[in-house]
């Protein structure tokens, strides 16, 4: 089982892991303990990005490629289909990283709470799992950074089977005349795929 799954079958009741979860979260801890025992285990919640500072800025420097999206919420909070849509464009090219709470340009603006007053990792992972086909198994991960936060979805890629969302939206990511973007995967592209996993 991935980490999630495990945490989902042994983790605490809900209320008390939301309440851990907040409480750590305002506190600024970067590990959640769950379970009881040899079954306890540990999960990183924030991860301390002044021990990967370079990694951090070389992305938001970099901008915007065809393995790293960026979802600002400076204006308005972006919906969960929006999530699952370029989760599903990442998984049907090479797979990638989504940053949200990171604007286009690149400026980090923070990512706004998704549940409640926080954004539970698990929950959001589930959502994304539950609301692809076939089902993509993300991992997420949540980081401070100068005073924002950012969401980071990790995004498997050469999936061998063409994904959608769960409403029937099917796109990937491509190199546009302005730069990456993720455009409509039509009927006939899909069968090229398909036809050339089989050659």
């Amino acid at each position: 089982l991935s980490e999630g799954e495990r945490l989902s079958e042994g983790g605490l009741p809900e209320a008390a892991y939301r309440n851990n979860l907040r409480q750590e979260w305002a506190h600024g801890n970067r590990t959640h303990k769950t379970g009881r025992g040899k079954d306890s285990i540990r999960f990183s919640l924030i991860r301390d990005v002044n021990m990967d500072m370079d990694e951090i800025k070389r992305l938001l420097q970099g901008g915007e490629t065809l393995t790293v999206e960026f979802k600002g919420e400076e204006r308005k909070q972006i919906s969960d289909r929006d999530i699952y849509e370029a989760v599903v464009c990442l998984a049907n090219a090479e797979g990638g990283l989504l940053l949200i709470g990171v604007e286009d340009d690149g400026r980090v603006t923070g990512a706004h709470a998704r549940h409640g007053d926080i954004t539970d990792p698990l929950k959001l992972r589930s959502a994304i799992f539950n609301n692809t086909e076939p089902a993509i198994s993300t991992t997420i991960e949540l980081f401070l950074f100068a005073d924002q936060q950012i969401v980071a979805v990790r995004v498997p890629g050469m999936i061998p089977r063409v994904c959608c969302t769960k409403d029937g939206k099917c796109v990937r990511r491509v190199m546009g005349a302005a730069g990456p973007q993720c455009e409509p995967y039509y009927p006939s592209l899909v069968q090229h795929k398909i036809g050339r996993a089989h050659v």
